[in-house]
This record gives structure tokens, sequence and C-alpha cells, in this order.
């Protein structure tokens, strides 16, 4: 998989390269046919309405003509050589990779109403999760589910406190680490102060050094257990007048702090919910991507052999555990 995964890649590879170099002999002939144009259109307007051209302008004129028609021609012929290069990547990804898995797939797995209901299930779950409230309310009305209030409303307020956090609003995640701190102490998180820092460095940065100072109290919580980070973020006081991002504290406004601690919220509070990470539609999907290539093998293999199916008739496969 990953060598066909290459293989697609270097053809995608020379379309960006080739884009590039188009794109900037276009933009360059552009320029230079504008600024022709415009010395051209200047020079016609000084002349008199009732004045005939003179034989240098009307060469200048022919040649500022011919010169438009070759960089159309240019640039369509440039146009059609992207279509071949795109057709070439098509080409690609149907020499690297097999389209037919039907061979490799279980047949009856969706035959029984309770079946396709579980599957149902796992994609309204997998909605839920990822906040998208509407596709799942929808599949529970279209597909006849039965999904809990408390659950439903948790989900809810789990992706409300995330799509706060990515928009830098703390606030309701801080109450929601405040309100669950026994549990989070329990698995050693430390969640709840990843959440100060970040709120910390944001009132720095808004320049309102009192409130900062006045928020750092709730830093001494982490005094003795991150003695070294809290003092980071006290010297970082040092370098307000200069700018934190000129700062030997810069790495503290990495953008990648506020995902990590995006992240790690969802971890915990799945955790606490007894709710794995990812969902079961996820983790079936990257179970499968990892067993097709192996699958496609061994029906590849089995063919040659003559043999019919990849299934056994009680429902096993030929090897054992491959993942």
């Amino acid at each position: 998989m990953a060598e066909a995964v290459e293989a697609v890649e270097r053809e995608r590879s020379k379309l960006e390269k080739r884009l590039r170099s188009i794109k900037t002999a276009t933009s360059s002939s552009l320029s230079e046919l504008t600024s022709e144009l415009c010395h051209l259109q200047e020079t016609m307007r000084q002349n008199s309405e009732n004045e005939d051209l003179s034989s240098e302008q009307g060469i200048v004129l022919v040649q500022c003509l011919k010169d438009v028609k070759d960089g159309v021609v240019r640039m369509g012929s440039e146009h059609k050589d992207i279509h071949g290069s795109i057709s070439k990547i098509g080409r690609a990804i149907d020499r690297n990779f097999t389209c037919d898995i039907h061979g490799c797939s279980q047949e009856g797995v969706l035959d029984t109403a309770e079946q396709v209901r579980k599957l149902n299930e796992v994609a309204c779950e997998h909605f839920l999760r990822q906040g998208r409230l509407d596709v799942a309310r929808l599949l529970v009305e279209e597909g006849g589910l039965v999904i809990e209030q408390s659950q439903y409303n948790q989900f809810v307020q789990l992706n409300s406190i995330l799509e706060a956090c990515r928009a830098r609003n703390l606030g309701p995640a801080l109450k929601w680490v405040t309100e669950h701190r026994r549990d989070l102490e329990a698995r050693n998180s430390q969640l709840e102060f990843k959440l100060h820092r970040l709120q910390f460095l944001s009132l720095l940065q808004t320049g309102d050094l009192q409130a900062a100072l006045e928020y750092s109290k709730n830093l001494a919580l982490y005094s003795t257990t991150l003695k070294k980070e809290v003092q980071q973020l006290m010297g970082c006081f040092l370098y307000t007048s200069k700018g934190l991002g000129q700062s030997p504290y810069a790495d503290l406004l990495d953008p990648v702090l506020l995902g990590e601690a995006c992240d790690e919220f969802m971890r915990e509070a799945c955790a606490l919910l007894g709710l794995a990470l990812n969902s079961h539609l996820a983790a079936c999907l990257s179970v499968g991507c990892q067993a097709l290539p192996s699958l496609l093998q061994i029906k590849a293999v089995m063919q040659q052999r003559q043999c019919p199916v990849v299934w056994s008739s009680t429902n096993e496969l030929p090897v054992g555990d491959f993942l």
C-alpha cells in the first residue's frame, strides 16, 4: 500500500512543480503584455483623433497584437499540458489501487434489520462525536433509532466546549475541569494546568498585566508539581514590553499548544464518560484500511489456487491475525 501511495504522490509532486512553473511564467508574461499594451494606449492617446498612425506606430501595434496572440496560444498549450499531467495521476491511481474489493467482503453482514440498526447506531455515535448534531438527529429520525437524551446532551456539551476552545474561549473548558477536578487528579491529568496556562498567556498578550497578575494565582496550585513550568510563566512578565514573541518563552505561544489542549480535553472527557477516544466507526475504518492490502493479497493468491472465496464456511480467514 505504501508503494502505491508513493507512486501517486510522485505524479502529484510533478504536477505541483509544473503548476508552480506555469504560474510564474504566466504571471511574468501577463505583466509584460499589460505593460506593453498600456504603453501603446498612451502613445495612441497622444495622437489627435484625425491623425493617422505613423509607420513606426503601426509596426509597434502589429507587433503588440502578435505578442498578445502568441501569449494566448502559449497559455492555452500549457493549460492542455496540465490536463495531461492530471490524467497521469488518474492513471497512476487506477494502476496502483485495486478498485474491486467485493471479494474481500463478507456477504450477509447487513441482511437483517438488526444489523442495519447497529450500523446506523455506530454511524450516529460518530456524527455526535464530530459535532454533526443535525446529521445525527436526521439519522435517528430516518433510521428509527433510540438515543438517550442524556447521552445526546453529553455530546452536545462536549462539542460546545470543544468549539469554544478552538475559538480561544477557554471559559467553558475551565468550568468543566473545575467540576471534574477530583476525577482528573485521580488520572494524573494536567489538562487544568494547560488550560490555565493558555488563559494566562492570552491575558499577557492583550497587555493587561494587572489581570494577568491576578490570574496567576490560579497557577499557584501547581507551584510544587509543575515548578519549572510555573517559573517559565512568571518569567514572561519580564518580556511583556518587548513582546513574548521575541523572548526566550516564544515557544509558549505556539498554536500547537491550543490544539494539544483540545485533544487532551476530548481524551479526558471521553475517559470520564466511559467512552473510547475514537468512535467505533473510526476504529473500524482504521483497522479496515490496515487489513485491506493483506486481504487483497490473500485474495490474489487464493484465486491463483482456484479458491472461489476468501472467507471460509465458518466465517474465518485462511490465515491468522495479520494486523
